[in-house]
């Protein structure tokens, strides 16, 4: 009897049935190795067929979400807000009372009626001296000078300051190497009557 079970050959219903039993265990398996993401058409997979919360943070590509996605009571606070929490004076500019007074002073009442007066050089070829006055009452609030010509590329200017008790501004220049001709210092006063 051993030796009849032994020489008998499978019958096809066996075969079948044993071909059957191997595909249905290992099929799901073969199926997730054989399908990718480069065989699923775009579009043919929706929200509704993603299991929830299934997909991380890192497969999702940068500035694809919207205000709608996401829900903002979740998220912390800004690194650069939590500064403006402790900021000393960040309501001195809502409560300041008048931003055009200058110590409670309107700025109308120091400084008015600004005048631009230009005078111009004095000197030789290797050092000009230019002064410009105020007219009488007013006083030097700024000044500037310039230096020029077609030929300023070796000309320095040494000094812009006010001068003469305020009521001036003078500017010097300088020629550095080689005197010579072309240049000119102009200084400008800034003038205004002043309280």
């Amino acid at each position: 009897m051993v030796r009849r079970l032994i020489s008998r050959r499978p019958s096809a219903a066996g075969i079948v049935a044993v071909l059957a039993l191997v595909l249905a265990l290992g099929g799901t398996a073969t199926a997730a190795q054989l399908i990718s993401g480069k065989d699923i058409r775009n579009g043919s997979v929706t929200g509704k067929d993603v299991k929830g919360k299934s997909i991380g943070a890192g497969k999702i590509k940068l500035d694809k979400l919207g205000g709608d996605q996401i829900d903002e009571s979740k998220l912390g606070k800004v690194p650069a807000a939590v500064a403006a929490d402790t900021a000393a004076n960040a309501t001195t500019a809502a409560t300041a009372a008048d931003a055009s007074a200058i110590g409670g002073v309107p700025a109308s009442a120091v400084v008015r009626n600004v005048e631009y007066v230009t005078g111009s050089s004095i000197g030789n070829t290797t050092t000009r001296q230019a002064f410009a006055g105020c007219p009488a009452g007013k006083q030097v609030i700024g000044g500037m000078a310039a230096i020029n010509g077609g030929s300023t590329a070796d000309v320095f200017l040494q000094r812009s300051q006010s001068a003469n008790g305020q009521t001036q501004w003078y500017a010097q220049a300088r020629v550095h190497g080689a005197p010579h001709a072309g240049w000119d210092v102009t200084a400008t006063a800034i003038c205004a009557n002043v309280d």
